[in-house]
């Protein structure tokens, strides 16, 4: 279950290459309580450049979103499995 959520937030990422996402976007794709784990899948299983900033809004709230960075010179296409 946990490749098929990791397949999930890749093909996702894949999709929007150099695109910010929220975690709130990545909680409804790889899990509300795993997301993180997943993302981390991600950068070490399948080796890919995943970044992330801290923002904050007017509150001071912090928001960190994440973005893929694909392999210079390469198309992204997506990842094979997920659903």
């Amino acid at each position: 279950m946990r490749q098929h959520y990791t397949l999930a937030v890749a093909n996702y990422f894949e999709a929007r290459p150099n695109q910010w996402v929220s975690y709130r976007e990545l909680m409804q794709v790889g899990g509300q309580m795993a997301w993180r784990s997943r993302v981390s899948n991600c950068r070490r299983d399948l080796k890919m450049t995943i970044e992330n900033r801290i923002e904050r809004d007017e509150r001071g709230v912090a928001n960190s979103p994440y973005r893929y960075v694909p392999p210079v010179g390469q198309q992204a296409l997506p990842l094979q499995g997920a659903a």
